[in-house]
């Protein structure tokens, strides 16, 4: 790009703020010629006090260069040798060039810009001259920025400069929180120190923190500078996966025996049939899928609600299907012509989750206008309507002999209810946030929940009310946790697209895989515990093959 047109483009911009120029300016270079990034650089130094003069001082203030020993010092302002400079540096190899980065970098010239107030994450004037010219191969900078580092606070800085030092030679400070910042420049020179090395230092950082950087670009420019290292196209979910296996010694974990594909959005839930000869799942779509779970041949679509399939539910028989959507309504499905047979009407918001009762003459329902209705399986008769949380209710589940309700609630609260009368039994604190979850042990002893803002998986015991255990270990919003049918393990998924399995006596976490490149909503066991169901925002189904999972404490054995 000829200089005239930078400036002209620059002056577009109709601002000299010089943190912005200097971050977009090398954000380019980076990615395309050092020649353009050295003459961003002391075109923003040119520049460089705009965004600390007063509103009110006009823009093309200039200020006169030094004279003396003949070398361009840049004050606050404009340089009236603004263009001399420019024209100094046409040629990437011209000597003045890296001596000018250099002052910059030592701090002889340039004025740093207050990030105080920045909305990104971008490295200051000093950092971003180093990283130009460690880029450029610049060993002399090496002492400095390690005498530099130790004193540095701001932490785009102290990233950028231990970017400066992989890029002399020193892989050891490649680290994935380089990718967390929401930087540019920073990731982009990651990315160039990863390739040096041609995978054989900073792959780790790569896979766990470039290819989910922040900015679209960088994550885009992380994937293929993997395909150049390794000669492997792959999805990020596919990288993490190929990382896992090749990597972190996880040769044995969970394969998906099977993938249902077909679904045209994202979805919302799973649910496998009390034989374990079905899975069911709702989609953003506004509609029911029903899937041979063995197959995984797509035997029903079922089209009837208006607005999203948030939650599918099947009757203790196996034979019904209800379905509950944003469309304040749930249907019933025979699940052997794939055909409506009732609707249910009463809810005024979302119904966010339904289930039957373990003899399946009740179905329960929840909702975002903060009740939880009890229906007469048969009739559509509402029996019970309960009322208690102040906010919307996120889950429902009957205890395993039908005499409890329990409930979980974004005002952060799980209710335990008295099935037949509705009455309130016991409330618990249980989430800072949402409650997102709920769902009770085989013996209903225990109840597990989990909430949206805490990333934690919590153990209740339902007869004192009292916290047993917090499993920690998702980095992100758990979106459910459901006991085995043994009741020794609980699996857990959440938006960190991780499923976890652990040990529910002890709260040991026995194994973590992942296998969707999106967020999963929903998870369920099938009857013999063997496998998982998990459904995602990928749109896909996967099935789980558990049997190599390290055996928990039976159920005997718990404390």
């Amino acid at each position: 790009m000829p200089l005239a047109t930078q400036e002209a483009r620059i002056s577009s911009e109709r601002t000299l703020d010089m943190h912005f120029l200097v971050r977009g300016r090398f954000q380019v270079a980076i990615v395309r010629r050092c020649l353009l990034a050295v003459s961003m650089v002391c075109l923003a130094l040119a520049g460089g006090g705009g965004c600390n003069r007063p509103s009110s001082e006009p823009r093309d203030t200039e200020t006169p260069r030094k004279k003396g020993d003949g070398k361009a010092t840049v004050r606050d302002g404009l340089d009236d040798e603004k263009r001399e400079l420019l024209r100094l540096l046409g040629d990437e190899h011209a000597s003045g060039s890296k001596a000018l980065l250099r002052d910059v970098f030592r701090g002889k010239i340039g004025k740093e810009s207050d990030r105080t107030r920045a909305s990104d994450q971008e490295p200051g004037l000093r950092a971003r001259a180093a990283l130009f010219l460690a880029l450029e191969g610049d060993d002399s900078i090496k002492p400095d920025v390690k005498r530099l580092l130790p004193r540095t606070k701001d932490k785009a800085d102290v990233a950028a400069l231990e970017v400066c030092l992989a890029l002399l030679g020193d892989p050891s400070y490649l680290k994935p929180d380089h990718f967390r910042l929401k930087s540019f420049c920073i990731g982009l020179a990651a990315l160039k120190a990863i390739e040096r090395y041609q995978g054989a230092h900073g792959m780790e950082a790569l896979v766990k923190g470039g290819i989910h950087h922040p900015w679209g670009r960088v994550s885009d420019e992380a994937l293929l500078t993997f395909e150049r290292i390794t000669g492997k196209k792959m999805s990020p979910g596919e990288i993490e996966d190929w990382w896992e296996v090749e990597h972190e010694g996880q040769r044995n974990r969970p394969k998906p025996v099977l993938k249902f594909e077909g679904n045209t959005d994202q979805l919302r839930c799973v649910a496998v049939s009390p034989d374990g000869k079905l899975i069911a799942s709702g989609s953003n779509d506004s509609s029911a899928k029903v899937w041979d779970a063995h197959t995984g041949k797509l035997l029903h679509t079922l089209r009837g609600h208006g607005f999203t399939v948030t939650h599918v539910a099947f009757h203790p028989s196996g034979k019904q299907l209800a379905s509950g959507s944003g469309d304040l309504t749930i249907k019933v499905w025979d699940l052997n012509t794939g055909k409506g047979l009732v609707t249910l009407k009463g809810h005024r918001h979302w119904i966010l989750q339904v289930a039957y009762s373990p003899d399946g003459k009740r179905l329960a329902s929840a909702s975002e206008d903060c009740t939880v209705r009890v229906w007469d399986a048969r009739s559509a008769a509402v029996l019970l309507t309960l009322r208690g949380h102040r906010a919307a209710v996120s889950a429902v589940s009957f205890s395993p002999n039908g005499r409890q309700l329990a409930t979980a609630g974004r005002d952060g609260t799980v209710r335990l209810w008295d099935a037949a009368t509705g009455k309130e039994i016991r409330t618990l604190e249980a989430h800072d946030g949402w409650g997102e979850s709920v769902a009770y042990s085989p013996d209903g002893k225990w109840l597990a929940t989990t909430g949206v803002d805490e990333n934690t998986i919590k153990l209740w015991d339902v007869a004192s009310g009292k916290l047993l255990r917090t499993l920690k270990g998702h980095t992100s919003s758990v979106s459910g946790a459901v006991f085995s049918p043994d009741g020794t393990r609980v699996a857990s998924a959440g938006w960190d697209k991780l499923v976890k399995v652990w040990d529910a006596a002890t709260g040991k976490e026995l194994v973590s895989f992942k296998g969707h490149p999106e967020m999963i909503n929903g998870l369920a066991y099938t009857p013999d515990g063997k496998r998982l169901a998990t459904a995602s925002e990928d749109k896909t189904i996967r099935i789980w093959e558990l049997a190599k999972i390290p055996d928990a404490l039976p159920t005997t054995e718990r404390k």
